[in-house]
């Protein structure tokens, strides 16, 4: 049996309205949710643990699977993988994406967080934005799911990984742009990279990508839409750009299955800074779903599964080669001291807590000892409070402000040194 997850490229924003669904996918929510109550039994046979976190004021879930070789003696890779639009965590792990036997094999911590429902009732993933389908915090959440696991398990966390379906994908892609200090790889299936995640993206250091996305896709474009999400040709720009690979793609024909409809074309990008690199799986012909070499169901158009290649083994083979700072076989950094990693990039992060009064810690990296401004700007653009204004170490920096003497609202910090310059904005609330 097989459930398709039709997830409406417009799921992100206020625009999405539930007269919009077609009858067929109403039945199909419905049945999802059917679904998701009888198999919800069975979740102790499948050795996941279910834990719960409290984040916003909202009660959130999430799926874990231990492999059964982890032990806690060793440090290991946490993979997170994120259901489509209108379902289940646990339908997405049944139906689109069982990792586990991976785990098994390659010892990680495999997570499936569940999505929280919006005012219409349907789970989701919301990116922040003017067009936001909810105000629900879900990039906080999966900040605090990730601390949380760190807490509980033994993880490596240069070495957390996402992945995601449809609104899943756009999720994962929004991650690479907005959470890069926590996730090392990123690899969105059959969802393209939202226009506001391209806007605001404030990753700054590399972060490899693997995506796949079929030709005939008519739930998520793959030429995008204007102004919401972007196409595949745009989104394989910025990311090859980004991690500066080689400018033309090597591009590979793989059609190992003449009965599925659909063929792929393999553009892979190289070279990037400290190894990193771009793999997009073009399927042509291929519609809305996970690529599953092992699919009972195929064919062409917007249903139809290819069966040249299988997303699960691919994912995890491209992401298992790098941790947060590159590949780990490359020459270009050292992976043995995790310090020493640290202190390889510049960066500027979100201060916490945010919404403030009147304290809040401003932390940043540098990549070299050279002079530093730390500065605070009102609304106007004046110039409040310089924090920092001396010659600092690399490595990473921490400074706890105090606004007593300021009123209440929006202010921007901004770091500066010869060759990086960031500005973030702040809410102070008395």
């Amino acid at each position: 049996m097989k459930i398709i997850d039709r997830s409406p490229v417009s799921t992100n924003f206020k625009s999405f309205r539930l007269d919009e669904l077609s009858q067929d996918s109403i039945k199909r929510v419905t049945l999802i949710t059917v679904l998701t109550v009888l198999f919800t039994f069975s979740l102790n046979a499948q050795d996941f643990i279910q834990k719960e976190l409290v984040h916003d004021g909202i009660q959130r879930e999430y799926m874990v699977y231990v492999p059964s070789i982890y032990d806690g003696s060793v440090k290991v890779p946490l993979v997170l993988n994120f259901h489509g639009f209108g379902t289940s965590n646990y339908t997405h792990y049944r139906y689109y994406s069982d990792m586990t036997n991976i785990a098994d094999t390659a010892n990680f911590i495999l997570v499936y967080p569940q999505g929280a429902a919006g005012s219409e009732g349907y789970p989701h993933w919301n990116i922040e934005s003017d067009y936001s389908k909810s105000d629900i915090d879900d990039l906080g959440f999966t900040s605090t799911m990730i601390d949380s696991l760190v807490n509980l398990f033994s993880i490596d966390t240069l070495r957390v990984y996402a992945t995601g379906f449809s609104n899943g994908a756009f999720f994962t892609y929004d991650l690479g742009c907005r959470l890069a200090d926590k996730i090392a790889a990123i690899a969105p299936v059959a969802g393209t990279m939202p226009q506001v995640s391209f806007d605001e993206c404030d990753a700054t250091k590399p972060t490899s990508v693997i995506s796949f996305h079929g030709t005939a896709d008519n739930d998520s474009p793959y030429n995008g839409i204007q102004g919401y999400n972007l196409s595949y040709n745009e989104i394989n720009e910025f990311w090859s750009n980004f991690n500066e690979t080689d400018t033309a793609a090597k591009i590979t024909e793989i059609n190992t299955n003449n009965e599925d409809g659909s063929s792929v074309e393999l553009y892979s990008w190289e070279n990037g800074i400290n190894c990193s690199s771009v793999n997009h799986f073009k399927i042509i012909d291929g519609g809305h779903s996970w690529p599953n070499s092992g699919a009972q169901n195929s064919g062409k158009g917007n249903d139809g599964v290819n069966k040249d290649i299988d997303a699960n083994n691919l994912i995890w083979n491209f992401m298992a080669q790098y941790n947060l700072y590159g590949r780990l076989d490359c020459n270009e950094v050292t992976n043995s001291d995790e310090e020493s990693n640290l202190k390889h990039y510049y960066n500027l992060k979100q201060n916490y807590p945010n919404p403030f009064n009147p304290n809040t810690i401003i932390s940043f990296s540098l990549a070299r000892n050279e002079n530093v401004s730390l500065e605070i700007f009102n609304l106007q653009g004046r110039s409040v409070v310089k924090l920092i204004d001396e010659s600092l170490n690399s490595g990473e920096h921490s400074v706890d402000f105090n606004a007593h003497n300021l009123s209440s609202g929006v202010y921007f910090y901004k770091l500066s040194t010869s060759s990086f310059i960031k500005t973030k904005k702040m809410l102070l609330i008395k």
